[in-house]
């Protein structure tokens, strides 16, 4: 893992995926919203991340897409912001997304398997 090569006992490292960034998010008592097409009016104003991440959550929305994101942005030693999935729910491709890099990392999602994989470890990090 990057973090065990950049981290020392005197400056220690965590690396952020998207997936991490909304576990440590959900820990701290944010809300995580799944924002489609039917709810993003009432939804987009309770996500206060960079305008970029609204940016980015924004075109998702407008070519169809579904996004799963948290409200704040989060902090870790050495990085703060934001982490974010967004996925075509007709196809199950996606992208894992951090507001800390401006591009995210594509990759093919199964969303009746890895998304519903996100929303039960969401579930189950809320205790619900």
């Amino acid at each position: 893992m990057p973090e065990q090569l950049f981290s020392t006992p005197d400056q220690p490292a965590e690396g952020v995926s998207a997936v991490k960034a909304l576990q440590l998010a959900s820990q701290q008592g944010q809300k995580i919203y799944h924002i489609t097409a039917a709810n993003k009016t009432n939804t987009l104003p309770n996500i206060h991340q960079d305008g970029l991440t609204l940016t980015e959550i924004q075109q998702g929305l407008n070519a169809g897409k579904e996004v799963i994101v948290h409200t704040d942005p989060i902090s870790v030693p050495g990085w703060s912001g934001a982490g974010y999935i967004i996925f075509d729910p007709q196809d199950g491709s996606g992208a894992y997304g951090d507001s800390s890099r401006s591009d995210s990392i594509e990759m093919p999602l199964k969303c009746s398997e890895r998304i519903s994989r996100v929303h039960a470890r969401l579930r189950a990090w809320r205790g619900s």
